[in-house]
């Protein structure tokens, strides 16, 4: 006789990420990360239940589980666009000096989430609805430092987040920055250079940005196996300059995938 299952399917909004040593279980709903031995995942992905009831008592009294009636459908994560074809907002970058006038022209019938203006304080609304937040501009590597998830703590994430990091960089992902001389970079502290926003029409620039917004964990070797690679915030630009490798593992970061183990800082 086959044995009663004593719990038929997580909830939709908990992910399950296995790495070599250990796993992360994301509660969504709460925001929070929680961190368990792997061997505990694979005998639940057995349904050996029996071996683990700690494990599962934690997680419903964390309500990290509900019962679902058998054949009804609850969804995986995945980050889907709003519509087939249509883009994400794009997130840009302004340096102090750089031609509001063409900013204008260029990015006026695009969809644009937020504005960085690094310089002093600005008033005038650049684009028609579009908040901006205005930032000092600091180009040394502390700056830089300040992007990478270097310890054990992590800022809470929601579904959306989450899913947007599964597939673009969680720094550079729809990032377009522009300097004074009107170079457009994946971002402001990149040395990267896309192209020239008066030279060329934004969509050739775009699509040239494409290979680097799409630079997720998936991709880094280190990274890879990383049950926390969704969570974790990235930044290339310190990988590139360390490590010469636009795909090398970032050496800020302390935490050895392959042990499951934080090194000391």
């Amino acid at each position: 006789m086959e044995k009663e299952k004593k719990v038929i399917q997580f909830h939709q909004l908990v992910r399950i990420e296995k790495g070599p040593v250990n796993a992360t279980i994301t509660d969504f709903l709460k925001g929070d990360v929680y961190r368990v031995p792997l061997t505990l995942i694979e005998a639940f992905e057995r349904r050996e239940f029996e071996e683990i009831p700690e494990f599962i008592s934690a997680l419903e009294e964390e309500k990290l589980i509900i019962a679902c009636d058998e054949g009804v459908w609850v969804p995986g994560i995945r980050f889907i666009k709003k519509e087939e074809g249509e883009d994400f907002p794009i997130r840009l970058e302004l340096e102090q000096g750089v031609d509001m006038e063409l900013i204008g022209k260029k990015f006026r019938n695009m969809d644009v989430a937020f504005i960085i203006y690094y310089g002093e304080e600005f008033y005038e609304e650049i684009l028609p609805g579009v908040s901006v937040e205005t930032k000092k501009l600091r180009r040394d590597e502390c700056s830089a430092k300040a992007c990478v998830n270097s310890s054990s703590k992590f800022d809470k994430i929601d579904e959306s987040r989450y899913g947007f990091c599964m597939e673009f960089n969680s720094c550079w992902g729809y990032r377009l920055a522009v300097t004074k001389e009107n170079a457009v970079k994946p971002c402001m502290h990149s040395s990267i250079v896309l192209g020239y926003l008066d030279k060329e029409t934004l969509p050739e620039i775009m699509a040239k940005a494409e290979s680097y917004w799409t630079l997720n964990m998936d991709k880094i070797e280190k990274c890879k196996i990383c049950e926390m690679r969704y969570i974790c915030t990235d930044c290339r630009v310190v990988a590139l300059e360390k490590t010469g490798d636009l795909l090398g593992a970032n050496p800020l970061c302390l935490y050895n995938p392959a042990t499951g183990t934080w090194q000391e800082s």
